[in-house]
């Protein structure tokens, strides 16, 4: 006589599956939760800093820095930055004195694109390294268009003033201060 196994009533095969299944999908949201816990307390330090960054800002001065470290102010006199809470961000540069004209030359279209600076698309914040970073979406300028534009960020005491510092290497060659509208 042939020896067969002994078979568990469908019932019993179908409770069986299901248990294996929800200890399953138990154990992926454990482990769901358990990798994202890190990033939502990330968040939640991020939403604080980005608080600090939401609103209008004016450009009060925009300075380079040659190697040897000597400051120049450049001219560029008018700006706004714009943060959301969204994770969004305007920038605008302007240089006053550009010629007014109805019907402008070549060359002075190509002074008036000079003498201006915009760009737009979304941010995001590195606390630790005091950085933002802007993604750039579109600008006036062609080139920059899916480029980043890593800033060094700090702020004054009453949160008034913004200072943003552009680094190459080590060196800081350029810093825009921007107070709160």
């Amino acid at each position: 006589m042939e020896r067969t196994q002994p078979r568990l009533c469908e019932a019993s095969q179908s409770i069986m599956t299901a248990m294996k299944r929800l200890s399953s999908a138990v154990m992926l949201v454990a482990l769901c939760l358990s990798n994202t816990a890190p990033a939502i307390r990330a968040q939640r330090a991020s939403d604080a800093a980005r608080k600090r960054f939401v609103g209008n800002w004016k450009l009060v001065s925009y300075q380079a820095f040659s190697e040897s470290g000597e400051a120049r102010t450049l001219d560029y006199d008018g700006g706004r930055i714009m943060y959301d809470d969204h994770g969004y961000m305007a920038a605008q540069l302007m240089r006053s004195g550009r010629a007014k004209s109805a019907l402008a030359t070549d060359e002075e279209r190509a002074a008036a694109y000079r003498g201006y600076t915009a760009y737009y698309g979304t941010y995001e914040i590195d606390e630790a390294k005091g950085v933002v970073t802007h993604h750039v979406e579109g600008a006036l300028s062609p080139q920059w268009p899916g480029t980043t534009l890593v800033r060094y960020y700090t702020f004054s005491e009453d949160g008034k003033r913004l200072t943003l510092s552009i680094k190459t290497g080590d060196r800081i060659t350029g810093t825009l201060t921007w107070e709160r509208l």
